[in-house]
């Protein structure tokens, strides 16, 4: 069973009682619940989140992740809007609002889709929610107060974290009320993939049809239980990475065998649905994997960030620290803002001569050594902040951060040039069989 504290929305809302000056105030909704619209035509994005915190944190900070499941380039942003909190966020390239991002107070957050009958057309999309949290919070309250606020215009599960709790904040179409449902997580782990768990929800989707439980959903979210298990409910950084590339089930055909195993959800409420049944499948995108520091999550907090397909690419060390430099770091890292990063990688997928999984132990072994270089680089700062030098402190990890980006893009050209070299020796080999 996962070690988890769970509240119901009322009490994480006294609990968690702050103030965020918000413009907008929902109107009452008398909408009920109503019968699923086959939802097979929507485009199904996906994703899967990771969440420990206290005890299930073997370093003691606030751990979070987010595996985007989509298939169109993939960017960075560094951005400073006015009189709001700075951001570091990843998105589809040129389009609006954030998938997941970090911010210059250290909350971090990401979502997951989730499959509703309705939409609530004056609402924001969850890209823009992300958005909004990172330019208006400053920790989980505010996000969470926010978000039970704004319009929202369909379904979606939040991850958000901080230096000292995190939560997966559940969500429906404003249309409907409640729209919001909310599990708080300060010891233990937790996990979410693209369906409804906690109440009322998920009794609106048992009983009254209100959405579908999605077999490659439950096929994500059993294997995230059987690796948590596995770890013995403890988790690090290079642990949440390890899953966020699990291709566990890749491919699965055999959803009869998935709904046998769940014998509590009745069988009209099923859909299945393209073959996303592992963790990292096909329409893996990018991945975030978020570690939150105790003593500096202005400065040190940090978005471990695959640009793309993590079975094909190597996350990279982002502090929030780069964000007094907004400037430096879209200049330098021009690669990750304009989509070029991601295609580098990319380019290494489609070359066709890694199979699945294949790289990952030499993307990890390039991340070992690019966290001992972190891990120095972070001593210094820490040394630097103590003696009152908190903008060289934070000139240092930007430096550190660009120097292990661009580093990593040189390392996948390399194995990309490694992989071409393959190529041309089988091709080679081939044709002078046929013509011997």
């Amino acid at each position: 069973m996962k070690q988890i504290k769970i509240w119901t929305m009322c009490v994480a809302l006294l609990f968690l009682a702050s103030t965020v000056a918000i413009a907008f105030m929902a109107a009452p909704s008398d909408a009920s619940p109503g019968q699923a619209n086959n939802l097979l035509n929507e485009e199904n994005k996906a994703c899967t989140c990771f969440i420990a915190a206290g005890t299930g944190s073997a370093t003691g900070e606030v751990i979070a992740s987010k595996n985007r499941d989509l298939q169109q380039v993939q960017v960075m942003k560094f951005v400073d809007p006015d009189e709001r909190y700075s951001y570091i966020g990843s998105m589809t390239n040129k389009a609006p609002g954030i998938s997941q991002g970090l911010n210059e107070m250290g909350l971090s957050i990401g979502h997951t889709w989730m499959p509703v009958s309705g939409y609530d057309y004056d609402g924001y999309s969850p890209f823009m929610v992300n958005q909004l949290v990172m330019e208006m919070c400053a920790n989980v309250a505010e996000a969470i107060e926010l978000i039970d606020n704004l319009p929202k215009r369909e379904g979606a599960t939040y991850m958000v974290a901080d230096n000292e709790m995190a939560a997966f904040v559940e969500t429906v179409p404003t249309i409907y009320s409640p729209d919001i449902a909310v599990e708080i997580v300060q010891d233990g782990v937790s996990y979410h993939t693209n369906h409804y768990l906690y109440e009322p929800f998920y009794s609106w989707v048992i009983e009254d049809g209100f959405s579908y439980m999605w077999t490659p959903s439950y096929s994500r979210y059993d294997r995230a239980a059987e690796l948590v298990a596995e770890a013995e409910y403890v988790l690090t950084p290079e642990l949440v990475i390890s899953f966020c590339r699990d291709i566990e089930n890749f491919g699965n055909a055999k959803p009869n065998e998935l709904k046998a195993a769940h014998p509590e959800v009745p069988s009209s409420v099923w859909v299945n649905g393209w073959p996303g049944f592992s963790i990292c499948n096909t329409r893996t995108v990018s991945t975030s994997v978020f570690v939150m520091d105790n003593d500096y999550p202005g400065l040190l907090s940090t978005m471990w960030m695959s640009i793309y397909n993590p079975c094909y690419c190597t996350f990279v060390p982002m502090h929030n620290a780069m964000l007094k430099g907004v400037d430096l770091a879209n200049s330098e890292l021009e690669m990750y803002t304009d989509g070029s990063a991601w295609r580098t990688a990319a380019k290494l997928r489609d070359s066709n001569c890694y199979d699945w999984g294949e790289i990952v132990p030499e993307l990890e072994a390039w991340e070992s050594d690019a966290m001992t270089a972190n891990s120095e680089a972070e001593d210094l700062a820490i040394a630097l902040i103590e003696a009152g030098m908190v903008e060289e402190a934070a000139e240092l990890l930007t430096e550190s951060d660009i120097g292990l980006a661009l580093d990593a893009i040189d390392f996948l050209i390399s194995l990309s040039t490694c992989a071409c070299d393959v190529f041309a020796v089988a091709w080679n080999e081939a044709i002078a069989k046929t013509q011997k």
